[in-house]
């Protein structure tokens, strides 16, 4: 089994192809990795403290920090499996690219959690060669 998952990461198209003339049922649906949620939590629980540190630190303010950190949360992990499955079919950089910078309005969006993203879609992508440090624009966000 190990092996099987090791080659459908390198050669997707070729094992998706065998595993399911064999009659085994395939996931494939892009999961985000472990890391990628426990950081995005932290980096929007920190981005809602600061957007709200004016406010008292009453019960109503931590749960409105906790609701919208929850929401953004649940928000930015659906459109990176997005731009994952687009990223798997997408061949050009350009357009994703593109998805990348309107990904970039999403409130809460900021330097840390943009270089997750681009990480998990490289990381979806090892034989596509993405390269997006050259789109320094993705990475320059006003502070709070």
């Amino acid at each position: 089994m190990v092996k099987i998952i090791n080659l459908r990461i390198f050669f997707q198209e070729n094992i998706t192809l065998m595993l399911i003339s064999s009659g085994i049922k395939l996931d494939l649906k892009p999961n985000v990795s472990k890391s990628f949620k426990e950081e995005l939590e932290l980096e929007l629980k920190k981005y809602y403290y600061k957007a709200f540190r004016r406010r008292g630190k009453s019960l109503q303010t931590l749960e409105l920090i906790q609701e919208c950190s929850e929401d953004q949360f649940k928000l930015f992990i659906k459109q990176t499996t997005n731009l994952i499955k687009k990223s798997l079919k997408i061949n050009d950089e350009i357009i994703l690219y593109k998805l990348l910078v309107e990904l970039k309005k999403i409130e809460g969006c900021n330097k840390k959690i943009m270089k997750l993203i681009i990480s998990e879609i490289i990381n979806a992508n090892p034989t596509k060669n993405l390269n997006f440090k050259k789109y320094k624009d993705l990475f320059i966000f006003e502070d709070l």
